[in-house]
């Protein structure tokens, strides 16, 4: 973390007295996180106490802004948004290369279940979300990635059970090409 945002998340504690072990205090680390301006992390830590999920929905809806204005949904292009920190938690609706619109709709529809229940969880940490995240891009099947979610894992032990898929994985492949 930079001390720019060690400095901005600091002065908004600060202003909106958001303890370490509020709820308030991870959607602001998402914030600075997915690189929002201050107004915008201003705008959904104004809401005040007990309003968790508007602050949520309006995170969201802060990163979809960012998304679309960034990327042109229906467009046949290579879009990498991996590199982009802002787009980290969108990365299953990525757009490949030469893909039609019927594929396109289906790799959006891929983790709905999964990203809906992120999204309305308050049981998850940001770190368990990241993990989950990482699940998603190691090919993960939904279900298996949903399961780790409401099984409560922490971020370690989901870690651990994407390490063990991707070691499945690779040994399967090695099979397929002897």
């Amino acid at each position: 973390m930079t001390e720019q945002q060690q400095a901005t998340i600091k002065k908004l504690s600060e202003k909106y007295k958001i303890s370490s072990d509020s709820l308030d205090k991870t959607l602001l680390f998402l914030g600075v996180g997915y690189e929002l301006t201050d107004r915008q992390m201003e705008s959904y830590l104004s809401l005040g106490e007990g309003q968790l999920l508007e602050k949520h929905h309006l995170l969201m809806s802060y990163l979809q802004e960012e998304k679309k204005s960034d990327v042109d949904v229906d467009s046949d292009v290579d879009v990498d948004i991996e590199g982009e920190k802002k787009h980290r938690f969108i990365f299953p609706f990525r757009r490949k290369k030469n893909q039609n619109a019927s594929n396109a709709k289906k790799s959006k529809r891929k983790y709905e279940e999964l990203s809906r229940y992120i999204i309305e969880s308050t049981d998850l940490s940001a770190a368990q979300i990241e993990q989950l995240r990482l699940a998603s891009e190691a090919g993960m099947p939904e279900k298996d990635v949903l399961t780790l979610a409401k099984a409560g894992k922490g971020p370690m032990e989901i870690r651990k059970c994407v390490e063990f898929y991707e070691l499945v994985n690779s040994k399967n492949a090695e099979k397929k090409k002897s």
